[in-house]
């Protein structure tokens, strides 16, 4: 019989292969967007719920059906992690690996759970498929965002384990290289022999002369190799990706560097290079030169009496000499002076309709107006020797009330609030325990859905005790953060808006960026409404079946 032209037993045929395909697209992105993140998050308590899970799993599939099902489940979540591993190797190990591992797993599948050849091989083309078209890094993204734009990588050669990314309007701007002369490979090679030099003993670096001059290949010269290094620091270019390229590696301009902000560039060695600025060929170039010998800062560790004054000095140079290079430059005084103090924002504390001007003095913050900045303060904050103050901050309304509060990123994290008297309220604080000392706002964002203030911050795991932190978005309510949702992805730092439903963040350690674009419908509760629909009409199918057994 056939219906719409297809033969029922070739229905009867591709059903199956439909199923498995669906089944591992769902398992998949199940695990890695649920059971993970409760692992990650409740400890002993997650394991106990994937526990229960499991449980509740196993006794809804019939009893005919479990021994080949679980082995299923688990043939699907070895494909996927295999593929992952083999997505890490050039391309002509994938020739190799792919065909071993199949031949492995599918004898495994077809020996003890009596899997078909076919079904294996339809798992591992629909894994393969789905891991290409996302990683297995970059899933957690997916409980939120979708990656809109992923950038090339910035810097063949980085300086450090992050560049700055800032942003004005739609234009992203951080620091890296521009293509360049063969001139960029030698140096790369260069810094990789170096690194060699560093990592191997005297006897390991004489032998590998040896060879060297065996073959007629010059021996490695650490001098010559840190003096290219050091010309490196000399010529990193300014970088601007736009949406219109595709994001895209281009040249900043002078005029487009000038209308960021002195900190969003300024500030990428502190604190110890000071930076300064050139244009070559109509390209921003940042130049990075140590404030101090690396000699004498090294020794500067060994004397615990001095270290505090010799950091805080090294620092204050750091950022006087840059933003001097800076306005030479750019022709611009990015902040009015203070003496001994630095203007880290502005916003509105007190009622009326002036604003107030959040400045940093000695382990202080004061408050004061912004139309006499050199008058008395309004109010301050001192710190101590044990929780110092620190300039990375967020000024933002985050109670509705029309009045500004600090969110501060010390150790613990802190909200304050200004009471009508000009002493700070202590409105929430980050948890005592060493593990919640890594608690980090990153910016507070308007969520229409909501009609509240939403900040977003790097949080730890609510029960584990690790300092791992993962992007949350919280509301406040009468002394409480309320979590509205968790990212479970780690090392992400600068994560910020660039529009309405886009964000920019970058990886720790890594020399790329992502653009993530908000996603219209919840991830999460999908998946989990579609593992409580699946697990009801397994015990309902059972119901059935027990029901006709017994009218039989």
């Amino acid at each position: 019989m056939k219906a719409n032209g297809i033969p029922s037993s070739r229905r009867s045929s591709i059903l199956p292969i439909v199923l498995l395909v669906l089944y591992a697209v769902f398992l998949v992105t199940f695990y890695d967007l649920v059971v993970i993140p409760l692992a990650l998050d409740l400890s002993y308590i997650g394991f106990l719920m994937i526990g229960a899970g499991a449980v509740i799993s196993w006794f809804a599939i019939p009893k005919a059906w479990r021994r080949t099902f679980s082995l299923l489940t688990l043939l699907i979540l070895l494909l996927c992690y295999g593929v992952n591993s083999i997505y890490s190797d050039s391309l002509a190990w994938r020739f190799v690996e792919f065909p071993v591992m199949f031949a492995i797993l599918g004898w495994i599948a077809s020996r003890y759970a009596k899997i078909r050849w076919t079904y294996t091989l339809t798992l591992l083309v629909s894994v393969a498929v789905l891991l290409a078209l996302i990683p297995l890094g970059s899933m957690p993204f997916y409980s939120k965002f979708g990656i809109a734009a992923k950038s090339d990588q910035l810097d063949a050669r980085p300086l450090f384990p992050l560049y700055p990314l800032v942003n004005k309007g739609n234009a992203i701007y951080s620091l890296g290289d521009l293509p360049k002369t063969d001139e960029q490979d030698t140096l790369q090679e260069d810094e990789q022999q170096l690194e060699q030099v560093k990592k191997g003993s005297n006897a390991s670096s004489t032998l590998r002369d040896w060879f060297s001059r065996l073959f007629g290949k010059k021996p490695v010269d650490p001098n010559a190799v840190a003096a290219r290094i050091k010309k490196q620091l000399e010529n990193v270019d300014v970088l601007q990706f736009t949406p219109d390229t595709g994001y895209k590696k281009e040249p900043a301009t002078q005029a487009e560097v000038a209308s960021l902000p002195f900190s969003s560039l300024g500030l990428a060695g502190f604190p110890y290079y000071s930076s300064s600025w050139s244009v070559e060929n109509g390209v921003v170039k940042q130049h990075f030169t140590p404030v101090d010998d690396p000699k004498q800062v090294l020794t500067s560790f060994f004397d615990p009496l001095s270290i505090t004054v010799a950091m805080d000095e090294r620092a204050a140079r750091s950022v006087k000499e840059s933003r001097n290079n800076w306005n030479d430059r750019f022709g611009l005084h990015t902040n009015v002076e203070i003496p001994g103090a630095t203007i880290i924002g502005q916003g509105k504390f007190l009622p009326g309709t002036g604003t107030q001007l959040v400045i940093e003095g000695a382990n202080e913050l004061k408050l004061v107006d912004a139309s006499h900045p050199d008058g008395p303060a309004l109010a301050t904050w001192k710190g101590t020797w044990v929780e110092p103050l620190t300039s990375d901050l967020i000024i933002a309304d985050i109670d509705g009330d029309g009045l500004d509060e600090l969110l501060i990123n010390t150790t613990p994290a802190k909200i304050l609030k200004l009471k009508p008297d000009h002493t700070w309220e202590t409105l929430w604080q980050s948890g005592l325990a060493k593990e919640k000392d890594s608690f980090r706002f990153e910016f507070v964002s308007h969520d229409p859905n909501l009609k509240k203030p939403v900040i977003i911050a790097n949080d730890p795991s609510l029960i584990r005790d690790v300092n791992t932190r993962y992007l949350t978005a919280y509301t406040y309510d009468n002394g409480q953060l309320n979590r509205v949702w968790r990212m479970y992805k780690e090392n992400i730092v600068f994560p910020h808006p660039i529009s309405a439903d886009l964000w920019v963040t970058q990886l720790y350690g890594t020399q790329q960026f992502f653009v993530l674009k908000s996603l219209p419908y919840p991830v999460v509760p999908v998946l989990v409404g579609l593992y409580g629909l699946l697990v009801l009409a397994g015990y309902g199918y059972q119901w059935v079946q027990r029901g006709k057994g017994r009218h039989a």
